[in-house]
């Protein structure tokens, strides 16, 4: 799941005259993403977000006009860290070994940090009804699918993939397949874990010569 989507500049969520980016604005940032965690969109409140910073609405409100803006912080906060890699690949790594990368990468973040995997659920369900945060997690998808596209060319390059596979497609494939797999509720870590091996095992089987 790690990529480089195409971002709006952060400045674009700041306040005018405010920096993009600053210590108590990543602060409310995190307290937001956390707060979403913990309750949902439901338990989001500017208000009490403000509390978990130590300080009132009324300065929450300078590096955030408003909730919804505060919302956004949270995606593009998202888009960040679903950018940085879980496990290392080298600039030499065949795209065999990258392509293992992409799920094992998936098991580090299910591991390390699962609240990523809930806001983004959340986010994803709010996206039906802010068309705002439904763009900005459709660039997120294009990012994930241009990765996912690469490793895939580059492989057939290598002549480890298959020739006739469709590397669009094949992506489209694995990102449903994967976020059907993420996105589902009522099975524990270990059941989702042992889940992707099973999509890894299968994927290298149809990719590889």
């Amino acid at each position: 799941m790690t990529h480089s989507p195409r971002r709006r500049g952060d400045q674009s969520e700041a306040e005018p005259g405010e920096p993009a980016t600053s210590p108590r604005r990543d602060q409310i940032i995190r307290a937001a993403y956390f707060t979403i965690a913990e309750e949902g969109f439901e338990g989001l409140r500017t208000r009490d977000v403000a509390g978990k910073v130590g300080i009132n609405s009324a300065t929450l409100h300078y590096y955030f006009r408003d909730k919804e803006a505060l919302v956004q912080g949270v995606v593009a906060f998202m888009m960040k860290e679903l950018s940085r890699p879980r496990v290392a690949v080298g600039p030499t790594a065949s795209a065999l070994d990258r392509l293992r990368a992409e799920f094992s990468d998936i098991k580090a973040r299910i591991r390390d940090a699962p609240e990523q995997l809930i806001v983004l659920t959340e986010l994803t369900l709010r996206a039906f009804r802010d068309p705002k945060i439904a763009q900005l997690l459709r660039e997120l998808d294009q990012g994930w699918h241009a990765h996912l596209v690469s490793i895939l060319e580059a492989g057939i390059a290598e002549k480890l993939f298959r020739t006739d596979i469709d590397a669009g497609a094949t992506a489209s494939a694995l990102m449903a397949q994967l976020r059907g797999l993420v996105y589902q509720g009522g099975i524990g870590p270990k059941k989702r874990q042992a889940l992707i091996d099973q999509i890894a095992l299968q994927t290298e089987r149809w990719v590889r010569k």
